[in-house]
């Protein structure tokens, strides 16, 4: 790449992004924005599919195994099911293991 090439943005269709001000600036510093199509920046976007899809998958994971352990304890000692939401603590330990 080179200074004076240009670089494609891509974005969603936020309207914030997409005034005639924000556009004509990004033409005055050859900055190209493209529109992402409407639910597709989950996969077309690179943050979201570099960090967020791997850390929400993660959590998913976590969660699902959690919900599996507490409707399975019940029949394991035979009492009563009772879902138990998790605690900040809990669910910032799963943040911080995913």
């Amino acid at each position: 790449p080179f200074p004076n090439d240009p670089i494609l943005l891509l974005s969603d269709d936020f309207s914030g992004y997409w005034t005639q001000k924000v556009v004509d600036y990004a033409a005055s510093i050859n900055l190209v924005l493209k529109k992402v199509p409407p639910r597709a920046t989950s996969v077309s976007q690179p943050a979201d599919i570099a960090w967020n899809f791997p850390l929400k998958a993660s959590l998913r994971n976590l969660w699902h195994t959690e919900m599996h352990a507490q409707i399975t304890r019940p029949r394991a000692t035979g009492t009563k099911f009772k879902l138990k939401a998790r605690d900040r603590i809990k669910i910032c330990g799963w943040i911080s293991t995913a």
